[in-house]
């Protein structure tokens, strides 16, 4: 539908319907952006520009985030390891509720020599150093 602020356009796919507006001075073979308003919806707006751009180019969408699966779990669990040593939460208590359920029926002995005592006093070290400032090397990847 052709309107004084320009074209507007439903293009409808198998999987969704898009609302395109093309400005009237619009060149055909000049760039495309998306304008996308910055309110509470933005990563539902990205996702939906990427899956767009996806269906355009018939390409994979690039990552977004330079962590990879791995580094994303491991920051989840620092950081709700940090929130529960906030809370006062014993290292033990951590361990069974966030990696073991286990190590709550261990014996002293085996809980100080044990594997997931040391992974969870590391994510609280690790979860503290992020929180005073390591966080910025989230940016870089790291």
């Amino acid at each position: 539908m052709d309107r004084a602020d320009g074209r507007h356009v439903l293009w409808r796919d198998r999987h969704d319907d898009r609302r395109i507006w093309i400005l009237p001075d619009a060149s055909p073979s000049g760039q495309v952006a998306a304008l996308i308003p910055l309110d509470s919806h933005v990563p539902m707006r990205l996702e939906s520009v990427l899956r767009f751009w996806q269906r355009l180019t018939e390409r994979r969408a690039p990552i977004v985030s330079p962590l990879t699966e791995q580094q994303r779990h491991r920051l989840i669990l620092m950081l709700r390891a940090l929130d529960g040593w906030h809370e006062h939460a014993t290292y033990r208590e951590l361990a069974a509720t966030l990696l073991d359920a286990g190590v709550s029926r261990q014996s002293r002995r085996d809980w100080l020599t044990s594997s997931r005592r040391s992974q969870i006093i590391r994510l609280v070290k690790d979860g503290i150093r992020r929180m005073e400032g390591g966080y910025l090397e989230l940016l870089t990847g790291g």
